[in-house]
């Protein structure tokens, strides 16, 4: 008998002893893993930035300013919206909601001033656009440039 329980007690230590190797080595893995996804989520969060900076580059480029220059832009723009919010006494989405609803309902008079739906309205605005747009190309003239000589042309003798 003591045979079988010594055998009994042998196993029993192997086998607690490999279970404590094992946490062991699986903390020190988890602390490894810790190290390799915080790794990776840095390098996703650099690998995005850098793609939103060329995109920001490449709106800057087609637009003819540096990214510094479209980043002030948009500062400024949001500061200006903020301030109008202030000074109407709403909040940004609020000032932002009204001006859509204004919008929106100038728009629908216009159309209901020429006998239009709004699509109809928009669709013979767009086209518009794209007339003058067609006409300012051809004459190799920005669209400003093509409205001003238009408006200077209609107000001349």
């Amino acid at each position: 008998m003591s045979m079988k329980k010594m055998w009994f007690a042998v196993s029993l230590g192997t086998l607690i002893a490999a279970v404590s190797v094992g946490s062991a080595f699986a903390a020190d893995s988890t602390v490894a893993g810790t190290d390799k996804t915080a790794a990776k989520s840095a390098k996703h969060a650099a690998n995005k930035q850098s793609k939103q900076q060329a995109k920001l580059e490449k709106r800057a480029a087609a637009k003819g300013l540096t990214a510094e220059q479209l980043k002030a832009q948009r500062e400024a723009r949001q500061a200006a919206l903020e301030a109008k919010a202030k000074a109407a006494g709403k909040t940004v989405e609020q000032y932002k909601a009204d001006q859509k609803a204004a919008q929106q309902a100038k728009l629908e008079q216009a159309a209901k001033k020429k006998g239009l739906t709004v699509e109809q309205y928009k669709a013979q605005q767009k086209a518009k656009r794209e007339q003058i747009a067609k006409q300012a190309k051809a004459q190799g003239l920005t669209v400003q440039q093509y409205l001003q000589k238009q408006k200077e042309a209609s107000s001349g003798p």
